[in-house]
């Protein structure tokens, strides 16, 4: 009996399926069109916005002297890139994208002709050479001639030795000892062993890197360093430091106060702008006058003990007729740090407006001086 009511109901629970109306196929038919269409011309647009792109990159880098095939090159560099044209414009976007490309070919042949290509259009855009106000990068930024401290990490003491950059090109560095003898300290140098490298920047600041040696001639007494995309531009608290121990002397300019210009009358400000009285002068600078031992120097400052009366406000100027080691007569220094010591105070001093020649000097003196030290026990 109850398969009977189930009978009768069938009918009414079996699906309809009717054909769609044609409306309903034009709607899909249309939507179907234009998704297609869209497709099409998104990817129409792409490509046109691609060869634009790679035009341009074509012509900016046809009016900096680059050949056809130099173009082809750079077309196919830039395939990925969404402003092309930085590849002739940006030295930082020519070693991003130049990179990867080289390690590529060095694992491939050392001596692909890609890689002399590459040197050509590094050279005829410019890019061999970066401006100064322009940070460096990489070891491929580097200019022949440069004078580096080499240290190997097998040494167990830290001592660096001076190496010039004998020839900077595309694939690697080559250095050569500054003096002959030094090479015999690395007599035991080989492939694949790291060196850290440090060098000053003339009007820039310190750098340090770390790379494997490609190979060692000992016959020319050079080695072939591998280049370094990871230039560490250092701070002055990480200068290459040196301790020294010698006398020095400052004079305290203090700071001028705040608005004490604004506030002083017309009378006095006239009155400070007369000439002071050369006795007068001479011992307020007498009072101003601070004896010192130096502790330790970098390129950036140096580090002082000094027993006179603190804490101290100002700049400190070294003394005119200063006579030491190194060239330091008339420096300005910016106080960074002081503490006190005992009955002595300890200040942290920045150099401040050195001259270019005056820093390059410097500079020279203190790798000198690290030298010296590190032979002296041979001697």
């Amino acid at each position: 009996m109850n398969d009977d009511k189930l009978r009768d109901a069938l009918p009414f629970l079996r699906p309809r399926i009717e054909e769609p109306s044609a409306i309903v196929l034009l709607f899909f038919a249309v939507l179907c069109i234009g998704l297609i269409t869209l497709i099409v011309l998104h990817f129409k647009r792409s490509i046109t916005e691609r060869k634009k792109r790679q035009l341009k990159l074509r012509e900016a880098g046809a009016d900096r002297g680059l050949s056809s095939k130099d173009l082809a090159l750079l077309g196919r560099l830039s395939s990925k890139m969404s402003n092309p044209i930085q590849l002739v414009e940006s030295l930082y976007a020519f070693d991003r994208i130049i990179a990867p490309r080289l390690e590529e070919l060095f694992a491939r042949d050392w001596n692909h002709k890609e890689i002399r290509q590459i040197a050509h259009i590094r050279q005829q855009l410019g890019f061999d050479q970066v401006p100064v106000d322009q940070a460096l990068r990489s070891t491929r930024q580097l200019e022949d001639g440069l004078t580096v401290m080499v240290w190997c990490e097998a040494q167990e003491v830290e001592t660096f030795y001076p190496w010039i950059v004998v020839n900077r090109e595309e694939r690697a560095l080559m250095l050569a000892p500054l003096l002959q003898e030094d090479f015999a300290r690395y007599g035991k140098l080989k492939a694949d062993q790291s060196l850290v490298v440090r060098f000053w920047r003339s009007a820039d600041t310190e750098y340090r890197f770390e790379s494997a040696i490609h190979s060692v001639d000992r016959r020319e007494n050079t080695i072939v360093l591998h280049h370094s995309d990871a230039l560490e531009r250092l701070q002055q608290r990480d200068f290459y430091r040196i301790y020294a121990h010698f006398a020095i002397h400052f004079f305290l300019v203090p700071d001028p106060a705040p608005d004490a210009e604004s506030e002083m009358p017309a009378a006095d400000s006239e009155a400070v702008a007369q000439p002071a009285d050369p006795a007068i002068d001479h011992v307020e600078r007498d009072k101003q006058r601070i004896e010192a031992t130096v502790l330790d120097l970098s390129a950036g400052g140096l580090s002082i003990e000094t027993q006179a009366p603190g804490p101290f406000e100002g700049t400190l100027v070294v003394a005119p007729d200063f006579e030491g080691p190194f060239p330091l007569a008339e420096l300005s220094c910016q106080i960074v740090n002081q503490n006190r010591v005992g009955h002595a105070y300890r200040l942290q001093l920045r150099f401040a407006a050195m001259p270019a020649a005056r820093e390059a000097e410097l500079v020279r003196c203190v790798y000198e001086h690290q030298l010296s030290q590190a032979r002296r026990p041979e001697e």
